[in-house]
């Protein structure tokens, strides 16, 4: 049922359904339906949503250069490409940590590793600085990052970059 959306599940293992039947087609015949309503039940399922990392909000973070924490990663394993030279990790989670220790594996300068967990235990023995309880302020560039600025118990700091990797979490 490849033109099908799942829009609920529901008690006792039932789901509703809906598959778009004739959606696609310029001229729809007239003995089919444009839509069809399935009810669907099961013995068992499993959910596999996935996740979609989150973007934080601050000032400028719209600059070429400051890139979703995934997409760095991504672009670094996969392809052995950095966006950057002097890079930092603003983050609220763990995987801004790997993703620093996997740039720093790589040989790319990590300025800091910004993450707004006071209280946290960095999960990898890092090179880099890590700033606890702190977080990105604005990012400062034109055609390009140049620097951020961080805050973190009231005072701001200036840290030269020329890319910024963010990740505010996960959301299924």
């Amino acid at each position: 049922m490849p033109r099908t959306t799942v829009f609920g599940w529901y008690d006792s293992q039932v789901f509703g359904a809906v598959e778009r039947v004739q959606k696609h087609v310029s001229v729809p015949n007239a003995h089919v339906p444009v839509e069809r309503l399935w009810r669907i039940v099961t013995r068992a399922a499993i959910l596999a949503t996935g996740t979609e990392e989150r973007p934080v909000a601050f000032g400028g973070n719209d600059i070429p250069g400051v890139m979703m924490a995934g997409a760095v990663r991504t672009y670094l394993n996969a392809y052995g490409v950095s966006p950057g030279k002097t890079v930092a990790v603003f983050t609220a989670n763990d995987s801004g940590h790997a993703l620093a220790r996997d740039l720093e594996a790589k040989g790319v300068t990590v300025a800091a590793v910004i993450d707004s967990r006071a209280d946290i235990a960095a999960p990898f023995a890092l090179k880099a600085r890590v700033v606890r309880g702190g977080f990105v302020a604005d990012a400062h560039g034109g055609k390009a990052v140049e620097a951020i600025d961080i805050w973190r118990d009231g005072v701001k700091e200036r840290i030269a970059v020329d890319a910024l990797a963010m990740s505010g979490g996960f959301s299924p």
